[in-house]
């Protein structure tokens, strides 16, 4: 996580103890050993076994869960068939795009794009002459990837990118075993390695599947199917849009691998700027942002989804997202109350533009409930710049006589603030922690 100091307790650990429910209630057992020397070595020996096939398939499989999807098959009887090029990518239309949510690039779609295996030793030479291959294709090729399964000093790739991409105008990009083993081990790659290279190692990962996460992971299955089956990427309807954050959460939930919920996150906020509502988009980020950091712990990702999620609040003008947004502020209140740097110069600006803007809210009375919580909120937000528990209470004083005035109102959404109040009590907790 970034920027986190060493007192804070893992917010992922401390949600988890929370509430238990929400995470994989399932045991990973890993069977045998596949460590990063093993494979490491298997890889770098490719060539001496004659795997050079098997290691361009490999290398093909891992570009697409992990560079971009839309990569074509090679024909012919020897890598690279007889296109000058092991694989590339193919036009897709934006549509089709939608539905991605692994390897995502946003230009893979509308560039083309070659990529070049090898298992040579003199991995530079090759990339030389690939790239200088791939570039009297005359196909216009914007970017170049060059997978080797030798070890390039970083002083060295990057030379040689930058020589080669002034020499072609091609964007090279060099990806060697150090890369390799990141991806592998960093995303739970280990079965794709083993199946795709024919390593003979005994090693499995054995799943004693909860009973929470089996009826998740039913629900999950439901929910692929039914976006494979009935989504038509032309127009992709409000309820389809639900299909596809309810992935993401799912897939969170039973705490799959980051790349592929992120990627499903990601996805359902693509789809709804295209698609759906503001409400979808700010459902989208909201949840993201949740995400980000009860579960991935990146604080980075977690502000830029908090800062979409405000702006699109103001949009819609409605208590509801103001409630989220509201704990979402408490979080980041709270993370950062022992930065004085950090609150003065983007915490405490942001509380009091909200504050400004709740109050202005709570003036209208043209929508008494919608007026009304948002005094709530505003207090709510006090109640995060407090320095000690004295200050509280006028706070509590005032939010009393807001729930006393709500009962005055037909459909006062008390289980809302109720809630948002017992999520502040988690935040609350995390510091007394």
């Amino acid at each position: 996580m970034t920027e986190k100091t060493e007192s804070k307790m893992s917010p992922k650990l401390f949600l988890k103890s929370r509430r238990p429910e929400r995470f994989s209630d399932s045991v990973i057992k890993e069977v045998g050993r596949l460590d990063r020397s093993v494979l490491e070595y298997h890889l770098s020996t490719l060539n001496r076994r004659s795997m050079e096939l098997a290691f361009e398939d490999f290398a093909k499989q891992l570009c697409e869960k992990t560079i971009c999807p839309n990569l074509l098959e090679q024909t012919g009887p020897v890598a690279g068939g007889d296109g000058k090029v092991d694989t590339q990518t193919f036009p897709v239309s934006e549509q089709a795009k939608d539905l991605w949510y692994i390897g995502i690039n946003e230009k893979a779609d509308e560039e083309r794009w070659a990529f070049a295996v090898s298992t040579q030793e003199d991995w530079k030479a090759k990339c030389r002459k690939d790239v200088r291959k791939i570039k009297a294709t005359d196909r216009n090729y914007s970017k170049a990837f060059c997978v080797t399964n030798m070890y390039a000093k970083a002083n060295q790739r990057s030379d040689l990118e930058d020589s080669l991409c002034k020499e072609t105008g091609i964007d090279v990009r060099i990806l060697d075993i150090s890369w390799i083993l990141d991806q592998i081990f960093k995303h739970g790659y280990e079965q794709l390695a083993i199946d795709t290279l024919s390593i003979d190692v005994d090693w499995r990962r054995e799943i004693e599947v909860g009973a929470s996460d089996y009826s998740k992971g039913l629900r999950l299955q439901e929910i692929k199917k039914d976006i494979r089956d009935k989504v038509d990427t032309s127009k992709i309807l409000p309820h389809q849009l639900d299909w596809m954050l309810e992935e993401a959460v799912l897939s969170k939930e039973l705490e799959n691998p980051p790349i592929e919920t992120q990627g499903l996150f990601d996805r359902a906020i693509r789809v709804s700027k295209r698609h759906g509502t503001k409400y979808h988009l700010f459902a989208a980020h909201y949840q993201y942002a949740w995400a980000s950091y009860w579960w991935y712990e990146d604080m980075e990702l977690f502000e830029e989804q908090l800062l979409h999620s405000i702006e699109i609040a103001k949009d819609i003008e409605q208590s509801g997202q103001w409630g989220d947004v509201v704990s979402l502020l408490s979080i980041y209140s709270s993370y950062y109350r022992s930065n004085k740097d950090k609150y003065q110069t983007d915490v405490a600006p942001i509380l009091t533009e909200i504050k400004e803007t709740l109050f202005k809210l709570s003036l209208r009375d043209d929508r008494p409930s919608n007026s009304l919580m948002s005094r709530a909120y505003v207090e709510l937000i006090n109640l995060l710049t407090i320095k000690n528990t004295d200050e509280a209470s006028d706070i509590f004083n005032s939010l009393l006589e807001i729930v006393k005035e709500g009962g005055f109102l037909v459909g006062f959404p008390f289980n809302e603030l109720y809630n948002l109040v017992t999520e502040l009590d988690n935040v609350f907790g995390e510091r007394a922690s």
